[in-house]
């Protein structure tokens, strides 16, 4: 299979040759596009976190099989296009090869601003972009089990199952005679 010289990414939809396409997840299109937005400067592992994890707990491997996964989407089988750099990140030298287009619902905040504000405006919620569809079409097309289709413009379904506990829950659990304050 010979790779296209130009990989194109429409919404989450990958074309990398004439007759190969694939579909990325939200956090692998988050990832690529962070990537090629900063190329051709390195991504460290805590720019991931921060923009992309939004300070949540993610782990190395998490980070590292999500790349991992990319290039094999992209037919990166010898990562000539996205490459390691040791002890720093992860890197996309030739930021040519990529065209993107898409209008997802998240865009990264804006670096460099006096007052650390995004002034963008803002995707409509959920619930108001629910509110304006056809009642057919009220419910949103689900491609895995955290996320919504980017191409309906709402956030992602992020619920705790109705037993979890919260971190200050199982405190009192433990300790029912300690107050948190």
């Amino acid at each position: 299979m010979k790779l296209t010289e130009t990989i194109t990414v429409e919404n989450l939809d990958v074309k990398v040759a004439p007759d190969l396409h694939t579909r990325l997840r939200w956090k692998e299109y988050q990832i690529l596009s962070l990537l090629v937005e900063n190329s051709p400067k390195a991504v460290t592992r805590g720019e991931f976190v921060n923009q992309i994890w939004k300070g949540t707990y993610c782990s190395d491997s998490t980070i590292n099989q999500t790349i991992k996964s990319i290039c094999k989407k992209i037919g990166d089988k010898e990562h000539e296009i996205i490459k390691t750099v040791p002890r720093v990140g992860y890197i996309i030298e030739e930021k040519h090869r990529f065209n993107i287009h898409s209008n997802p619902p998240y865009t990264l905040p804006v670096h460099g601003a006096d007052t650390g504000v995004d002034h963008r405006e803002q995707p409509p919620r959920a619930e108001q972009a629910l509110a304006v569809q056809p009642a057919a079409q009220s419910v949103p097309r689900v491609i895995d089990e955290l996320y919504i289709d980017p191409s309906d413009h709402a956030e992602p379904v992020w619920a705790l199952p109705a037993h979890a506990k919260t971190p200050a829950d199982l405190y009192q659990d433990a300790y029912p005679d300690k107050s948190l304050q």
